[in-house]
């Protein structure tokens, strides 16, 4: 299948620069990428099965949109007592929780994950609202892959979330 780069444009969305490439087919026929299908491209098309944890359903919602546009399998739940049953039924490689939730918090549920998580196969981002310095310093101290602050910044989201697909593929090469 031939291709051949026709022309190169540029969007913005959501503050994430995006390059949508023309691309001409060896039968002629002109045919442009998703906005999705670019960001897909632009980061190796890595496709990870992502659990979102978090009591704000709106931010929840968004945050797991953008991630299913880049490819990813995203499951969403608004609880960690939740997460924790979702999780020791299914896999996942990386999970992205709220850390100031009712109930159980998401420091809370990263120990449990970690202690759950066979052989540390999944990586864990914590983000809020309500970020110092004090708090992600515990959070990495126990054992979180990355956080990050709400509202969630696209290129940090996109930044770890390729962090974490190299992670994991490394890890699967190595074992």
């Amino acid at each position: 299948f031939r291709t051949q780069i026709a022309g190169l444009g540029r969007i913005l969305a959501n503050e994430y620069t995006i390059y949508i490439v023309l691309v001409e087919a060896f039968i002629g026929l002109a045919d442009i990428f998703t906005p999705a299908a670019a960001i897909r491209t632009f980061l190796g098309g890595r496709k990870m099965n992502i659990l979102v944890v978090d009591d704000d359903r709106d931010g929840r919602n968004c945050v797991s949109d953008f991630l299913r546009e880049m490819g990813h399998e995203v499951t969403e739940c608004g609880t960690g007592e939740e997460a924790l049953k979702l999780f020791a039924v299914q896999d996942f490689s990386m999970v992205l929780s709220d850390i100031q939730m009712p109930g159980m918090s998401g420091l809370e549920l990263l120990q449990k994950l970690l202690k759950q998580a066979p052989a540390g196969n999944v990586d864990i981002v914590l983000f809020t609202g309500f970020g110092d310095m004090e708090t992600a310093i515990e959070a990495l101290r126990a054992g979180a892959y990355d956080y990050l602050l709400k509202p969630v910044n696209i290129d940090e989201l996109v930044a770890a979330t390729e962090r974490i697909a190299e992670h994991q593929t490394l890890r699967r090469e190595n074992k």
